[in-house]
């Protein structure tokens, strides 16, 4: 009998304790201290606010908790209730170099138009490491990025295997800064990304009954022909309206950034600057708002301090802004290119690579090309010479293209270049060693290579010779474009 009211009290001891458990977490309780905590997000929620010891629900503090994070579920549900809903990580959260995470599985949180709700922002000097999980929507009020990440001394990591697709509220970039703010110190490892600073009609107006999910397609604008493409001012990935976009690198996975307005696909705002944007690998497709460089400056801003190292990148800029470089008006300087499959369209009388189309003067350049395959047009606006990118020095270099023919006439595409010599200047590209570093160049389906060289007043007689999959062809060096067949 006495055993038998000791398994009684001890299981009532016990229930009490869930049941404690239970409130104090809201409804969700921790197997462990090295697992993650689950925190459903469901509509009348207000705001979860993370510390670096304990999380804040709706103004009550739920949990001592230091680990990991899980955010799911949403701020609306199939009978139209709903409710603005914002995810603030407050200053000092640390994800201590990467091993702790706060991850979005299945995560929604659509604002409407009328609120100034961000959907989810890192505060101060917060570094966080988010983790991607399913498919995952973030949509922010007016002036209000969809992840607000503007702290010179804050950090943001994505990476996962899951997807995210946000947009920014009026004047605001996808992922970045809010109306007036700029976008920093944004990093993408992984993951599938599509971000798209807010245009005039950015938000959800609504939400349908018995429509538990609003589909990607009714809020977000990824087609940069739409109105999106003319009206807002932020980046994609960058800055908000009048911020700049500073120290952004991707990593890896595939990336979709579109600005709107003034705005750059990855870079700054409208009237905010593009710098110190790193390419290291991934699939990378940047679109520019009106006056927005695909990648670089927001309409009259600079695009400065931007590299490619690796991956396939396509960046498109605006109505007279660059693929890469300056938007409208802008410059596009200490532009550096070592590797990977490169298409760069600026938009009327803009570079391709470089400046955006100026009312004064270029102060563009330099411009370094070591590797990769580039695809940029060679003439603008029926111009017979090919546009300089000038550098401080006075010094220019001048994009050239080579065409590889074979013996009928028919180009030789995806090519890998083995050495490239112009009159006695030569680069190998096992070495890389000399001026004209071409590692990994291939041709592209065209059959064409794609070069910035300092090579301005030479005769049009001068030797060229390119080895490529074992075979040599040659020309003469030609301003308007080099003609390259096999050697007999």
């Amino acid at each position: 009998m006495k055993t038998g009211t000791a398994v009684k009290v001890y299981s009532i001891m016990m229930g009490l304790l869930l049941l404690f458990a239970l409130v104090m977490t809201g409804g969700n309780v921790k197997a462990a201290d090295n697992e993650a905590m689950t925190i459903q997000i469901q509509p009348g929620d207000e705001k979860i606010e993370i510390y670096n010891d304990y999380y804040v629900l709706n103004g009550s503090i739920r949990q001592d908790w230091s680990g990991d994070y899980v955010l799911t579920g949403s701020n609306f549900n199939q009978q139209g209730d709903y409710s603005a809903f914002q995810v603030i990580v407050e200053d000092g959260y640390s994800s201590n170099g990467g091993a702790r995470s706060i991850t979005l599985s299945s995560l929604n949180i659509l604002n409407t138009i009328s609120s100034e709700t961000c959907a989810f922002s890192l505060q101060g000097n917060a570094d966080v490491r988010l983790l991607l999980e399913g498919v995952n929507q973030l949509q922010s009020g007016q002036m209000q990025a969809g992840i607000q990440a503007s702290s010179k001394t804050g950090a943001l990591t994505i990476e996962g295997s899951g997807s995210l697709y946000v947009q920014g509220g009026y004047t605001a970039a996808g992922i970045g800064g809010g109306f007036l703010q700029d976008g920093r110190n944004i990093t993408i490892n992984s993951g599938t990304i599509m971000a798209a600073g807010g245009s005039e009609n950015s938000g959800v107006s609504s939400i349908e009954q018995n429509d538990a999910y609003v589909t990607v397609e009714s809020w977000m604008l990824p087609d940069v022909g739409s109105s999106n493409k003319h009206t807002g001012c932020g980046a994609g990935i960058g800055g908000g309206d009048l911020g700049a976009g500073v120290n952004i690198t991707i990593n890896g996975g595939t990336v979709t950034a579109n600005g709107a307005g003034g705005g750059s696909g990855i870079g700054g705002g409208s009237s905010g600057h593009g710098l110190y944007i790193t390419i290291n690998e991934g699939r990378v497709s940047a679109s520019g708002g009106l006056y927005g460089a695909g990648i670089g400056g927001g309409f009259e801003r600079d695009g400065e301090n931007i590299t490619i190292n690796s991956g396939l990148v396509m960046a498109e800029g605006g109505d007279k802004a660059a693929g890469i470089g300056g938007g409208a008006r802008g410059n596009g300087r200490y532009l550096t290119i070592n590797g990977g499959t490169i298409t760069a369209v600026g938009q009327y009388t803009a570079d391709d690579i470089g400046g955006g189309t100026l009312t004064i003067s270029r102060h563009n350049g330099p411009l370094v090309v070591t590797g990769g395959s580039i695809n940029a047009d060679l003439y603008k606006n029926d111009d017979p010479r090919p546009y300089s990118s000038t550098d401080q020095s006075g010094s220019s270099l001048l994009h050239y293209t080579l065409n590889l023919t074979d013996a009928s006439g028919n180009a030789v595409s995806g090519a890998s270049v083995e050495s490239l010599k112009i009159g006695s200047c030569s680069g190998n590209a096992e070495t890389d060693s000399s001026q004209y570093g071409i590692r990994g160049m291939q041709t592209n389906d065209a059959g064409q290579l794609s070069l910035y060289l300092d090579i301005t007043s030479v005769p049009e007689d001068l030797n060229v010779t390119v080895v490529a999959d074992g075979v040599t062809y040659t020309g003469t060096f030609s301003f308007s474009g080099i003609n390259l067949t096999p050697a007999a």
